[in-house]
């Protein structure tokens, strides 16, 4: 449950209340996907003494909610219903917000809904003690290295085995991305390539204004068709909706085209 201390397990079959439930205590579950064989989950610490207490207590204060927190990448075990660690760090003044946690090879990607930038970080590993120090630059800052420019990159995902994640900018215009877990760059992809689906979505003719769309969470389909894939995107700008794409890797550098909304 986003924002929670929990996770819940609901069968299909009978949506009217969880089957079992992960209880995670003392950090707040943002976004939950596979990675490889392992069920990731990441968000930021509930009680976070150096924010002045919990989001409620800040919330009622009328403080600032978007003081940075420290950070927990966890491990899921649903049919144990239990979790474990993968990796954890304090707050970071070039870094916060994180939701989401995903493992390409030896290497953590973790992104963020603040933020302009997606970190990563090598495992297993133990995050050096460096100076606290803030920093807006894009160098590493206490255990973390980055890829900036981005717009709050809340949510992403890795397309199928391959090297690249396709990402959501939650910031207006944050748009969808992709980033090459190799070469620790990324790029916008061209919202302008479009080929509507009438038929599955009769009432979407074009797409949204995309200097204004932006992407929230995100999941990705596979098709019957090697390679190829839809995107679905949470938008809430320039108005609530989910968008809908082909994002097409079977020439190796994969291409988005915008299909619909619903």
């Amino acid at each position: 449950v986003s924002g929670t201390q929990s996770i819940e397990i609901i069968s299909l079959k009978d949506t009217r209340r969880p089957v079992r439930r992960i209880e995670l205590k003392w950090f707040n579950v943002d976004n939950i996907h596979w990675s490889g064989d392992q069920l990731l989950t990441a968000g930021v610490m509930e009680d976070e003494p150096a924010c002045g207490g919990t989001r409620k207590q800040i919330q009622d204060a009328h403080g600032n909610m978007n003081c940075h927190r420290g950070w927990v990448v966890s491990q899921l075990d649903p049919k144990a219903m239990n979790w474990k660690i993968l990796a954890y760090g304090e707050p970071n003044p070039a870094f916060g917000g994180i939701a989401t946690g995903l493992v390409i090879g030896n290497t953590l990607w973790i992104s963020s809904f603040q933020m302009d930038r997606a970190a990563y970080r090598t495992l297993p590993d133990t995050p050096p003690q460096l100076s606290a120090t803030a920093t807006a630059a894009c160098s590493a800052f206490m255990g973390l290295n980055y890829v900036c420019g981005m717009k709050r990159p809340e949510d992403f995902l890795q397309i199928g085995n391959s090297k690249y994640m396709v990402f959501g900018g939650s910031a207006p215009g944050g748009g969808v991305g992709l980033i090459d877990t190799s070469a620790r760059t990324y790029r916008q992809f061209d919202l302008g390539q479009t080929r509507p689906d009438l038929k599955l979505y009769p009432d979407c003719p074009a797409i949204p204004d995309t200097k204004v769309l932006n992407a929230h969470g995100i999941a990705l389909r596979p098709t019957r068709t090697a390679g190829l894939y839809t995107l679905y995107t949470v938008t809430h700008a320039p108005f609530e909706s989910i968008q809908v794409f082909a994002l097409d890797a079977r020439a190796g550098e994969p291409a988005l085209t915008w299909t619909g909304c619903a």
